[in-house]
């Protein structure tokens, strides 16, 4: 992953090292490319008008998430567009607080809060934005979001009710004639105070949200902030009249509205200044309506400004405040005396606790808008980093002569709307609003903007505060009999006290010496005027005191089945359905317990992610023999030890890999007269393409064979996946430049399947450009794509149903027959076949659908060949699984019953285990099966002689051995051979058919002594009484004592996969296994129920409801290894990928007593949710459906993730997985661990591997991985 698409650090994370080449090279992509400058954003989208004629975007824009790569030039709109939404909330507290509604400062003074708030807002977001941690603790300063900060309205009306008293009480200057004269005294005292009860919120900073918002519940901030707004809209309505200063003139000054000295004055209520006020109101409206993306996020700096336009085309608007500005400004160019002013810190006190529960609610907002994660320990950071951001953000915003700040709501409809919350958006706001409070011309402009004009936008903009106030009431207040009251009471009081606040004046009246008293007298006066501050005290004891009753609800219920069916229900009926309601409650919460792990890239997630990588790195490399282990494994990755994927498609292909180029050389075989290889000539170096385009490619084999042109293999359609993705992206190779075919077939990544029909039209499965996809995003429309086209302009031919498991596409003929293959997998044993003609026709194959998958498709040159899963009647002919038949798609002429011919029948008790991995192959003329009977191998080979089949020859396979065709194609019978067992190495040969020659291709180096091991089968008895066999791998002579033999048991049983003999193979761990060898370990595999070592009908006793089987299957074996006296469970360990990670889980929290140590690659833990993650939701026919009422206790009951419980002791698990694995999902092993966490576990390790993919435990490409793998099973168990 990408440094700059990493998520915002909570804990240490691993970065490039710093170079200039480096910088170099991303300040050449980001100024110099066009992905890096502009990128492909639909532009228009953000400024295009929403007009009745005009047409409506049928697609939504990119989302940007927090750390997203985005181009410079759309981060710097978006950033723009983010500062214009703040743009009104942040100049309106400094223009009223020191206008004639506050303390009448000077113009110059007035002009220079507004540049200040401006560029205080823009420091103190970076704080909020940025995150940053506090030294060796686990808090947090700042959200990590685009959480804004801006002036608090709060402190409107509490500043308001201040100012009075000041002027009152003679704190504040009063001319003779009742003029009230400057004061920045007073502003000085406001901000010494906010300074010191900041301090408040830093305290609350470290309470828990949940216990903050139980205090203060939404039945309290609700009806406060909704008092805010009305009281605030009182201070709008004014200025919408003229201005506050004239609504009750004190002198000739203020006879006239703004005042006698401005142009065009008018008294206060005039119809021009309702005009000008109307006009920027409906220009809100309007742009609501009818504006663009931009217009909406600021359509009240939209009013402003047509509000201003009309006002200086009129003669209402006076700039001389501009011209005598000066050009730039910065914070401290004024400064206030900072004092406290005893009165006053009670009033600031509720507002610093108003504005905590606030920023709780905006930063949920913001955190659901971001797509990130609105529950668990990395939102509570959050909230928390926020709340105290803020606290920090008080203390410093009145230092630089700013009253509080905290976070805006504002932005989140922004990111809502614009789908961008990436953080580089929110820095270049940042930036936007600091230049602005630079540039001093533009603060004295909006300082100049007349009143009327002001208030018709503050009017907006502080209604919109009372009903953010109703819609945190409607939210989260349910209306029963005791909160109705609770609000009537609060209201009652607060309302009055807001619509008449001098109802109190003559309460505590005193006129004594004792300063404290009056100061005392005067807080409380403050208090009880204030009336968000009464409703909010009041709201909260009433909250505390008064119980919730049980026959409210179902009053309240009542009232609702009345208005609803117009009769009465019975009680208890209400009372069941109330009691369905919680248990469905309990249900989700359930669910969601650590639910926030499972995205992918959530970077939440990652951050927890990389918390638990540096404690497993740590943990497991300071293990003795770490370093070593990995030392050998790295020299073992630059041997012949590795093997050669070889593949047959008119050429003989190979790709080889090597420690030096770990993604492979795509080569192609020169053939010899005789048959042999003389040289191996690149195609090409798939590792040099990636870097070239800066991805981390890997070759995909998917149907090789479809994928080269003819028999010559001119043209090639490579298929690659970055960074171990099953996403897919094709590229169009020259079969003998080996270069890139400029403008040929090429397409980004996806789930995509493609075929060649001729050299200008291949058949395509995807849904690059839109489509339908199944459960998990698979395609379910076949294309054929012309060359020199676009792939939007291909012709669609056929569809799968959405509700399939796969639907792949291949070709077939062994010359060009322009007809195309597609396989719709309705589930995993259910495939039916259709034939693609070049001119679009589609015809089904009319063949049995309960087939086995086998991937690639088995073809000769003119039969299809597939095998029966289950007993099918074909011909008339009742016919056992495993019947391999061949489909004739030459004899078009012949009726279709007579084009189905049988090539094999299994004897009884005869299996191809291996069928989807190697067991049934074709060649030109000819099928190759390997079968075993009684637990022997042997191959088959046979061929077609018209009109049936004919066995040609038979060859058993060695004790211990695995031996079949891995490479064949349709246009010779040359085939590819290999052999191997689990102490033999392998060997491929190509076999030539005409002079049955053999000519061997490569040889595996042995890597360990196979005369110090023996291989010996055994048979378990499971729980119901079924044999089980399994290999044991042991030392002739131990060298550890009798009985406690260290030993590592692992298995599969699933999807019908055979655990496959071979030398290191992938099952066992590959060359990891060498170490644990070498150090006198033993090594079982179980041959457990739900694969397919005897049939399908061993991989269908073990699936859904069957599906603790194969648990009891491998239990039975670890069993019996401790009844043996071979080993006890302190020594023993079990291990699985993918599917056996999941066994592997199931043994460490179904049996924690019988393994002494657990490792789970890639595996699937939470089966009540695996249909959520990856690839699940296809696997429904294997596991079961959780939301099935009969599966979901049965999934349960073995789900490793349910069932880690409190007080249990569980051997130390170490689970391994990749981010990118987008099979099974990373939440899986993510959740497991943290669950065993979360009880109690001390050795539970996790390790995430940012590429990888599903096969992120390879031992050659993650050498480190691996050996920390075996150091943790060394250290465990021996």
């Amino acid at each position: 992953m990408d440094e700059d698409q990493g998520p915002s650090q909570i804990v240490p994370q691993p970065r490039a090292a710093w170079s200039a080449s480096r910088m170099a090279a991303g300040a050449k992509r980001l100024f110099f490319t066009r992905e890096g400058l502009i990128g492909d954003y639909d532009y228009a989208f953000l400024f295009k008008p929403n007009l009745p004629f005009m047409k409506k975007s049928v697609h939504a824009s990119p989302f940007f998430g927090l750390n997203d790569r985005m181009p410079l030039v759309l981060a710097l709109l978006l950033g723009f567009q983010h500062a214009l939404a703040m743009l009104a909330g942040l100049i309106t507290p400094p223009i009223i607080m020191s206008g004639s509604g506050g303390v009448n400062l000077p113009q110059e003074t007035q002009q220079y809060l507004v540049s200040a708030s401006l560029i205080v807002s823009g420091i103190l977001s970076i704080i909020q934005i940025t995150r940053f941690n506090i030294y060796r603790t686990p808090y947090y300063i700042g959200t990590g979001l685009i959480s804004v900060v801006g002036m608090s309205f709060t402190i409107i009306p509490v500043a308001g009710g201040v100012f009075e008293q000041m002027y009152n009480n003679g704190y504040c200057p009063v001319a003779e004639d009742g003029t009230r004269l400057a004061c920045p005294d007073a502003y000085g005292a406001l901000l010494g105070t906010a300074a010191c009860c900041a301090l408040l919120q830093i305290l609350i900073a470290f309470v828990p949200p949940k216990i903050l918002l139980r205090l203060v519940p939404p039945i309290v901030t609700g009806p406060t902030i909704m008092l805010i707004g009305v009281k605030l809209i009182q201070t709008g309505f004014k200025d919408w009249s003229g201005g506050s200063g004239c609504y009750q003139p004190t002198s000739d000054f203020f006879a006239v509205c703004p005042n006698v000295g401005a142009p065009n004055a008018l008294p206060w209520g005039s119809a021009e200044y309702l005009g000008l006020g109307f006009s920027v109101f409906l220009t809100i409206i309007l742009s609501e309506r009818f504006g663009s993306p931009i217009m909406k996020s600021c359509s009240v700096v939209v009013g402003l400004l047509v509000g201003c336009i009309i006002a200086a085309a009129t003669g209402y608007f006076d700039d001389s405040g501009i011209t005598n500005a000066p050009v730039a400004s910065f914070v401290w160019v004024h400064t206030f005396k900072l004092t406290v002013y005893g009165p006053l810190v009670l009033p600031m006190l509720s507002v610093y606790i108003i504005c905590a529960c606030e920023a709780i609610g905006d930063i949920t907002a913001s955190c659901d808008v971001s797509k990130v994660e609105t529950e668990g320990p990395i939102y509570e950071s959050r909230v928390q980093g926020g709340v105290l951001a803020d606290g920090l953000n008080g203390v410093l915003a009145a230092l630089m002569t700013i009253t509080p700040m905290s976070c805006f709501a504002q932005n989140n409809g922004v990111i809502a709307l614009t789908r961008c919350a990436n953080r580089t958006a929110g820095y270049c706001a940042c930036f936007f609003l600091i230049v602005m409070g630079i540039f001093a011309k533009f603060a004295a402009s909006l300082v100049a903007i007349p009143k009327p004009v002001l208030g018709g936008m503050t009017t907006f903009l502080f209604t919109a505060v009372a009903v953010s106030g109703v819609s945190v009431i409607a939210r989260g207040v349910p209306f029963t009999r005791r909160n109705r009251f609770i609000l009537t009471a609060g209201f009652s009081v607060g309302y009055g006290a807001t619509l008449v606040p001098t109802y109190f004046d003559h309460v505590f009246t005193y006129s004594g010496s004792n300063t404290a008293l009056r100061g005392f007298m005067d807080a409380i006066q403050i208090v009880m005027e204030s009336g968000f501050v009464v409703t909010a005290i009041l709201c909260m004891i009433l909250n505390l005191v008064l119980n919730e009753e049980i026959e409210d609800d179902d009053d309240v219920k009542t009232v609702q089945q009345i208005d609803a069916t117009e009769g009465s229900i019975e009680r208890q009926q209400s009372k069941e359905a109330e009691d369905t309601v919680r248990s469905k409650e309990a249900a989700a919460e359930e669910a969601s317990d650590w639910q926030w792990l499972e995205e992918q890239l959530s970077p939440e997630a990652l951050e927890w992610v990389n918390h638990e990588n540096n404690l497993t790195v740590d943990t497991l490399d300071a293990l003795p023999n770490t370093e070593a282990l990995r030392d050998g494994l790295l020299e073992l990755a630059d041997s012949d030890v590795r093997n050669p994927d070889f593949w047959m498609a008119g050429p003989l292909f190979r790709l080889r890999k090597s420690a030096t180029n770990q993604h492979g050389i795509l080569e192609r075989g020169e053939r010899a007269p005789s048959g042999s290889v003389d040289q191996w000539r690149q195609v090409i170096d798939i590792e040099e393409l990636g870097r070239a385009e800066d991805k981390e490619f890997d070759f995909y084999n998917y149907n090789f064979g479809s994928t080269v042109l003819g028999q010559e293999g001119s043209r090639l359609l490579v298929q690659l996946s970055n960074a171990g993705s099953d996403l897919i992206e094709i590229r169009e190779v020259d079969g003998e430049t080996g270069e890139v075919v400029a403008d040929g077939f090429s397409t980004g990544p996806g789930h995509t399947t493609a075929a060649w029909l001729d050299q200008d039209h291949i058949l395509i499965i995807h849904a690059l450009t839109g489509g339908p996809t199944n459960a998990i995003g698979w395609p379910t429309t076949a294309y054929i794509w012309e060359r020199g086209t676009p792939l939007e302009e291909a012709t669609p031919v056929h569809s799968a149903l959405t509700t399939d498991s796969l639907y792949t596409a291949s070709n077939y003929g062994a010359r060009d027959s322009h007809r195309g293959l597609i396989k719709r997998y309705v589930d995993y044993s259910t495939i039916i076949h259709y034939l693609v003609s070049l001119d679009g026709t589609v015809e089904e194959v009319p063949l049995p659908t309960a087939v086995t998958m086998t991937p690639p498709d088995v073809q000769t040159g003119r039969h299809l060949i597939l095998a029966l899963a289950q007993a099918s009647v074909v011909n008339g002919t009742e016919l056992p699984p495993g019947t391999v038949l061949a489909y004739d798609m030459e004899a078009t002429d012949e009726p279709a019953d007579s084009r189905t011919t049988i090539v094999h029948v299994p004897k009884e008790n005869e299996f191809n285990p291996d069928i989807i991995v190697d067991g049934m192959r074709a060649s030109h003329s000819r099928v190759y099966l390997t079968t075993t009977i009684e637990g022997r191998e042997r191959r088959l080979v046979l061929e077609y002689d018209t009109p049936s089949w004919r066995l040609v020859r038979t060859t058993p396979t060695g004790d211990g051995l695995h031996a079949a065709v891995i490479a064949s194609d349709r246009y010779t019978d040359d085939v590819v051979m290999s052999e191997s067992g689990y102490l033999q190495p392998a060997k491929f040969w190509l076999e030539n058919v005409d002079n049955e020659s053999q000519h061997v291709l490569h040889e595996q180096t042995a890597v360990f002594n196979s005369d110090d091991f023996v291989a010996t089968r055994g048979v378990a008895e499971s729980k119901d009484g079924t044999l089980i066999d399994y290999l044991l791998l042991a030392p002739v002579e131990s060298s550890h004592p009798a009985g406690e033999l260290p030993v590592l048991v692992t298995g599969y049983g699933g999807f019908g996969i055979t655990v496959t003999t071979g030398y290191l193979s992938f099952f066992v761990g590959g060359v990891a296994i060498v170490p644990w060898f070498e150090a006198g370990g033993a090594l079982v595999v179980a041959y457990i129920r739900g694969g397919g070592e005897r049939g399908d009908a061993w991989h269908q006793s073990a699936v859904r409801e069957n599906r603790q089987r194969s648990y009891d299957d491998f239990i039975a074996i670890a069993e019996k290894l401790v009844a043996d006296g071979l080993t006890v469970p302190e020594h023993m360990g079990v291990f699985g990928a993918s599917h056996g990670g999941l066994l592997a889980s199931v043994m460490g929290t179904q049996r924690p007593d019988l393994f002494g140590a657990v490792v789970a690659d890639v595996p699937m833990t939470d089966m009540l949710r695996y249909h959520l993650m990856g690839s699940g939701a296809v696997w429904v026919d294997e596991y079961g459906h959780p939301d099935d009422p009969e599966m979901e206790p049965i999934l349960r009951a073995y789900s490793p993730f349910h069932n880690v419980k409190e007080g249990t002791e569980y051997p130390p698990f170490l689970a391994t997985i990749s981010t990118t694995d987008d099979r099974v999902g990373p939440g899986h092993a993510r959740k497991l661990i943290a669950k065993l966490k979360e009880v109690g576990s001390a050795d539970a390790f996790l390790y995430e591997d940012r590429s990888g993919g599903h096969t992120v435990s390879d031992p050659f490409r993650n050498a480190a991985l691996l050996a920390r793998r075996m150091a943790f099973f060394i250290h465990y168990l021996m």
